[in-house]
């Protein structure tokens, strides 16, 4: 069996800085195996990862994430673990998404 995406139109709202207040964002997501997240995407040449959390459904994107990051998070044997001990001290700028 292949590999599945998830790919969504979302508008971003919520988050500050130097970015539009709202855009259209598609970004090719794959399934994540853990009980927080349920798919995970990232464009390199934007440097944006985006996770889909599972147990609300809610989008957000990550901003400013180097390639290592998104790797070490791949990695990760438990990808709930690194997002709570690893990924979210480090003080990423984020925004939420919103399906349009």
């Amino acid at each position: 069996m292949g590999l599945q995406t998830r790919e969504q139109g979302y508008q971003s709202r919520d988050y500050g800085g130097n970015y539009p207040s709202i855009i259209r964002y598609n970004m090719q997501r794959i399934p994540i195996d853990s009980i927080t997240i349920l798919s995970m995407g990232y464009n390199p040449s934007e440097r944006v990862l985006e996770l889909e959390y599972r147990d609300t459904g809610d989008v957000y994107q990550y901003l400013e994430v180097p390639l290592e990051e998104y790797e070490a998070f791949q990695a990760a044997e438990s990808k709930g673990t690194y997002l709570n001990k690893e990924f979210k001290k480090k003080g990423y700028r984020y925004r939420r998404l919103k399906r349009s």
